[in-house]
């Protein structure tokens, strides 16, 4: 995990530094959000990306994500590459994510918005083949 050059803001226990401001539509509550990321522990070590492959979509501020992707990604802008700093009531908790997240670990997600779309009944995100 590389450092990142920025103002660091706090939201909701949150913080995030926009490293790249993106210019395109706003990601708000109830649309779909296409978002590519990697995540790593606190102590720099990486447990996931979806680089290499499609981004992933949820609809945004309804809870199919841990509350820290739900705020740490409403307003950023397409193009905008953020990187969150999530605490671990905002992340996976005590119970921690088997096998490669333990109980009560911070986490740390550098994302890119690359799209943000109507979420057709607010329950489904279009495939990404379909939006790009």
């Amino acid at each position: 995990m590389q450092p990142v050059a920025g103002e660091e803001k706090s939201l909701d226990g949150l913080h995030y530094v926009d490293v790249t401001p993106g210019s395109g539509a706003a990601a708000a509550r109830l649309q779909c959000v296409y978002v590519h990321y990697t995540g790593w522990r606190a102590n720099g070590r990486q447990f996931e990306t979806s680089r290499g492959g499609d981004p992933v979509s949820f609809v945004l501020g309804v809870g199919t994500v841990m509350p820290g992707w739900d705020i740490g990604i409403a307003g950023m802008k397409v193009g905008g590459q953020r990187r969150l700093m999530i605490p671990a009531r905002l992340a996976y908790g005590d119970k921690g994510k088997a096998p490669s997240i333990p109980g009560g670990a911070s986490l740390v997600f550098d994302t890119e918005l690359m799209a943000v779309t109507d979420a057709p009944g607010g329950r489904a995100c279009p495939a990404w083949k379909d939006v790009r």
